[in-house]
């Protein structure tokens, strides 16, 4: 411990605790996983999803208000669907729910995701996820941290949320499982 303390080496670290002659301790390496094998696996299965099917599992981005509302959020949660093999379908924004409750329902995608400011989100959220289940989402995702309005998004009819230092690996994983892709 002294020798650690005051800044010996590996090499003097081990010659000191096995001295010549004796037998040194034999550890056993970790295996190596990649970070991204748990995301590519995602894609693998989404790739088989489509090969069966002739299409990837879809999630609509409702992008409300102006790009400069959106634009953050609607890249954040395109990076973050794909990463999980998931199509995303964006467009240019919408004004208020009803264009983009209609434009959901034309893309048959059975999840949606609210994208915009959380200035925007206090005008449009309630509304928004009303019509988007209303259209056929059998789930409406947030994108940002609800933080105190949680309760109120849940209760218009939001079921998840996506944000930095979310479970991305199991969110993907669960929207996959729902969507029959795992």
């Amino acid at each position: 411990m002294q020798a650690a303390e005051t800044g010996a080496t590996v090499g003097q670290l081990s010659t000191a605790l096995y001295p010549k002659g004796s037998t040194a301790t034999h550890v056993e390496p970790l295996a190596i996983h990649p970070y991204a094998a748990a995301y590519e696996e995602l894609r693998d299965a989404s790739d088989r999803y489509a090969e069966k099917t002739g299409k990837r599992p879809l999630v609509f981005l409702a992008n409300m208000g102006k790009p400069t509302d959106f634009i953050a959020r609607s890249t954040y949660s395109l990076n973050f669907f794909q990463a999980g093999g998931f199509q995303a379908i964006t467009n240019n924004g919408f004004a208020d729910a009803a264009p983009a409750a209609a434009a959901f329902a034309e893309s048959k995608a059975k999840i949606a995701v609210i994208c915009s400011s959380d200035k925007k989100y206090q005008t449009v959220v309630e509304e928004t996820a009303k019509q988007l289940r209303a259209a056929g989402a059998r789930t409406v995702i947030l994108a940002g941290n609800p933080g105190a309005n949680e309760a109120k998004y849940r209760a218009a009819g939001v079921n998840r949320f996506i944000f930095v230092r979310c479970d991305v690996l199991g969110t993907l994983q669960e929207l996959l499982r729902e969507e029959g892709v795992l």
